[in-house]
C-alpha cells in the first residue's frame, strides 16, 4: 500500500512560527481632521493572515451642515498604490448618537503589503466622532 502526502511535515501556512497581531485604538475626531486609527505593515518573508479587521464610529457632537463622518480601510500592496478596500459614513449634519460600523472578513497579505483604517470629519464648523479600530490574526513565514 502506498501513501502519497506531502513530503514536509509543515501542512497548512500557519503552523511554523506564528505570530499573534493584535493592533487597536480607540480615538476621538474633530471636525476637519482625519487621523490613522489602526496601521500595519507585514515585515519581510512574512504573511499576514487577519481574521478580524473592525471599525466602528459615533457621533459625540452634531457635525455642521453639509458635514459627514467616514471610516475607511485601505490597503496599500507591497510596491502599488493605495486602494480603498471599504467605506461607510454618516448622513450629512448627523446627530449625535448616530453610528456607523465597518467590518471585513478574512483577509490575507504579503511581505511589505499594509493595511490603514483611517476615520475623518468634514471640515466647517463644530462636530467630533469617536472612533475605533482592531486588527487580529497571525503572522507567519512565507
Amino acid at each position: 500500500m502506498r501513501f502519497y502526502s506531502s513530503t514536509s511535515l509543515r501542512n497548512i501556512p500557519t503552523d511554523r512560527n506564528p505570530t499573534t497581531i493584535q493592533v487597536g485604538a480607540n480615538v476621538t475626531i474633530l471636525q476637519g481632521t482625519a487621523p490613522t486609527i489602526v496601521t500595519y505593515t507585514v515585515p519581510n518573508a512574512r504573511r499576514a493572515l487577519f481574521g478580524v479587521v473592525d471599525a466602528s464610529l459615533i457621533v459625540t457632537v452634531v457635525l455642521a451642515a453639509g458635514a459627514i463622518a467616514t471610516l475607511e480601510i485601505d490597503i496599500t500592496p507591497n510596491g502599488g498604490a493605495i486602494q480603498v478596500a471599504a467605506r461607510r459614513e454618516t448622513v450629512a449634519a448627523a446627530v449625535a448618537g448616530d453610528h456607523r460600523e465597518l467590518t471585513w472578513g478574512a483577509l490575507q497579505l504579503k511581505a511589505g503589503d499594509q493595511i490603514l483604517i483611517l476615520g475623518s470629519v468634514g471640515a466647517g464648523g463644530a462636530g467630533a466622532i469617536h472612533a475605533s479600530g482592531e486588527l487580529q490574526g497571525v503572522e507567519y513565514d512565507a
